[in-house]
């Protein structure tokens, strides 16, 4: 949608190895490629789920150093 209204869009699969916490690969895709926008899906799982394991929408939302546009 971004790229038909002349916005230059690159979409990228993200595949961290077990070492490395989502929200951390994130974060350095966003920093080596210089973005200015982060497009993400936002999906939300069981309260007690996200409490005991974590949630990367909501890390994400503290840790982005660039604005963050969910989409559920």
């Amino acid at each position: 949608m971004l790229a038909r209204h002349g916005i230059e869009v690159e979409v990228a699969a993200l595949r961290p190895p077990p070492t490395v916490t989502v929200e951390a690969a994130l974060l350095s895709r966003v920093k080596d490629k210089g973005c200015d926008l982060l497009v993400m899906g936002a999906y939300g799982h069981a309260r007690w789920s996200e409490i005991l394991l974590g949630g990367v929408t909501h890390a994400v939302m503290g840790l982005m150093p660039v604005p963050v546009l969910m989409s559920h």
